[in-house]
Protein backbone atom coordinates (compact mmCIF):
# COMPACT_ATOMS: atom_id res chain seq x y z
CA UNK A 1 0.00 0.00 0.00
CA UNK A 2 1.30 3.39 -0.94
CA UNK A 3 -1.06 5.31 0.42
CA UNK A 4 -1.33 7.09 3.65
CA UNK A 5 -2.15 4.63 6.04
CA UNK A 6 -2.13 6.91 9.50
CA UNK A 7 -4.88 9.62 8.80
CA UNK A 8 -7.24 10.78 11.30
CA UNK A 9 -9.33 13.66 12.06
CA UNK A 10 -10.62 14.58 15.28
CA UNK A 11 -14.37 15.07 15.57
CA UNK A 12 -14.88 17.40 18.73
CA UNK A 13 -18.72 17.81 18.12
CA UNK A 14 -19.50 14.41 16.96
CA UNK A 15 -20.53 16.10 13.30
CA UNK A 16 -18.48 13.27 11.19
CA UNK A 17 -19.43 10.54 12.91
CA UNK A 18 -22.41 8.51 10.80
CA UNK A 19 -25.20 6.86 12.54
CA UNK A 20 -24.78 9.19 15.95
CA UNK A 21 -23.47 11.88 17.59
CA UNK A 22 -20.81 11.06 19.13
CA UNK A 23 -17.74 12.96 19.64
CA UNK A 24 -14.42 11.05 19.10
CA UNK A 25 -12.08 10.76 16.17
CA UNK A 26 -12.22 9.55 12.10
CA UNK A 27 -9.39 7.36 11.34
CA UNK A 28 -7.81 5.09 8.56
CA UNK A 29 -9.39 1.60 9.09
CA UNK A 30 -6.18 0.26 9.96
CA UNK A 31 -4.87 -1.86 13.09
CA UNK A 32 -1.95 1.45 13.54
CA UNK A 33 -4.70 3.90 13.75
CA UNK A 34 -6.87 1.67 15.90
CA UNK A 35 -5.40 -0.62 18.77
CA UNK A 36 -4.83 2.48 20.61
CA UNK A 37 -8.08 3.34 21.24
CA UNK A 38 -9.36 3.10 24.72
CA UNK A 39 -12.85 2.92 24.06
CA UNK A 40 -12.62 0.52 20.64
CA UNK A 41 -13.61 1.65 17.20
CA UNK A 42 -16.52 1.44 15.01
CA UNK A 43 -15.18 -0.25 10.91
CA UNK A 44 -17.35 1.16 8.01
CA UNK A 45 -16.12 -0.58 4.76
CA UNK A 46 -17.48 1.32 2.55
CA UNK A 47 -15.37 4.08 3.30
CA UNK A 48 -12.23 2.46 4.76
CA UNK A 49 -12.50 4.20 7.58
CA UNK A 50 -13.55 3.97 11.36
CA UNK A 51 -15.08 6.04 14.24
CA UNK A 52 -13.50 6.23 17.67
CA UNK A 53 -15.89 7.30 20.31
CA UNK A 54 -15.08 9.47 23.36
CA UNK A 55 -10.81 9.69 21.38
CA UNK A 56 -8.61 12.38 20.47
CA UNK A 57 -5.42 11.90 18.90
CA UNK A 58 -2.04 13.38 18.68
CA UNK A 59 0.58 12.30 16.47
CA UNK A 60 4.11 11.51 17.97
CA UNK A 61 7.01 11.60 15.37
CA UNK A 62 10.65 10.71 15.61
CA UNK A 63 12.99 11.83 13.18
CA UNK A 64 16.36 9.72 12.57
CA UNK A 65 18.89 8.94 10.27
CA UNK A 66 17.75 7.31 7.52
CA UNK A 67 20.30 4.69 6.67
CA UNK A 68 20.96 3.26 10.75
CA UNK A 69 17.01 3.01 11.22
CA UNK A 70 15.60 1.51 7.82
CA UNK A 71 15.53 -2.13 9.31
CA UNK A 72 13.82 -1.09 12.50
CA UNK A 73 10.24 -0.72 14.05
CA UNK A 74 9.08 2.17 16.43
CA UNK A 75 6.55 0.50 18.71
CA UNK A 76 4.74 2.65 21.37
CA UNK A 77 2.88 1.31 24.67
CA UNK A 78 0.11 2.69 26.67
CA UNK A 79 1.62 2.14 30.20
CA UNK A 80 -2.16 2.33 31.37
CA UNK A 81 -3.92 -0.14 29.44
CA UNK A 82 -1.07 -1.97 28.26
CA UNK A 83 -1.82 -1.37 24.38
CA UNK A 84 0.52 -1.29 22.07
CA UNK A 85 1.07 0.02 18.04
CA UNK A 86 3.97 -0.25 15.92
CA UNK A 87 5.40 1.58 12.84
CA UNK A 88 8.19 1.18 10.23
CA UNK A 89 9.53 4.42 9.23
CA UNK A 90 8.86 6.82 6.09
CA UNK A 91 11.11 8.91 4.22
CA UNK A 92 10.25 11.63 1.80
CA UNK A 93 12.21 11.33 -0.69
CA UNK A 94 14.04 13.99 -3.29
CA UNK A 95 11.65 15.89 -5.68
CA UNK A 96 14.66 17.18 -7.67
CA UNK A 97 14.42 20.81 -6.62
CA UNK A 98 17.44 22.50 -6.30
CA UNK A 99 16.29 24.49 -3.03
CA UNK A 100 15.27 21.67 -1.09
CA UNK A 101 18.45 19.69 -1.99
CA UNK A 102 20.03 22.32 -0.55
CA UNK A 103 18.63 23.56 2.10
CA UNK A 104 16.41 20.87 3.43
CA UNK A 105 17.59 17.29 5.01
CA UNK A 106 13.98 15.70 5.34
CA UNK A 107 14.84 13.71 2.34
CA UNK A 108 18.10 12.26 3.80
CA UNK A 109 16.32 11.24 7.44
CA UNK A 110 13.36 8.94 8.37
CA UNK A 111 10.22 9.28 10.17
CA UNK A 112 8.21 7.58 12.92
CA UNK A 113 5.14 8.23 13.33
CA UNK A 114 1.98 7.06 15.54
CA UNK A 115 -1.11 8.33 16.54
CA UNK A 116 -1.81 8.36 20.31
CA UNK A 117 -5.12 9.07 22.80
CA UNK A 118 -5.05 11.78 24.59
CA UNK A 119 -6.55 12.03 27.85
CA UNK A 120 -7.38 14.86 30.53
CA UNK A 121 -3.84 13.63 32.57
CA UNK A 122 -1.92 13.55 29.42
CA UNK A 123 -1.50 9.58 29.61
CA UNK A 124 1.77 7.79 29.72
CA UNK A 125 3.97 6.02 26.96
CA UNK A 126 6.65 3.96 27.11
CA UNK A 127 8.21 4.20 23.10
CA UNK A 128 11.09 1.67 21.64
CA UNK A 129 12.75 0.85 18.61
CA UNK A 130 12.93 -2.73 17.74
CA UNK A 131 15.16 -4.62 15.16
CA UNK A 132 13.10 -7.55 13.37
CA UNK A 133 13.60 -9.86 16.25
CA UNK A 134 11.53 -7.70 19.17
CA UNK A 135 14.91 -7.24 20.33
CA UNK A 136 15.44 -3.45 22.01
CA UNK A 137 17.47 -0.94 20.09
CA UNK A 138 16.39 2.78 21.41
Amino acid sequence: NNGMDDAYVNDFNGGLHFSSSSVGVVVANNAKMTDMAPNGCTFYASTCSAHCPGTCYRTLTYRTDRDYAAYFKLVVTDDTTGKSTSTSGKTFDYNGDKHQETYDDWNRMLFFSVALPSSPTGGTFTARFEDANGNLVW
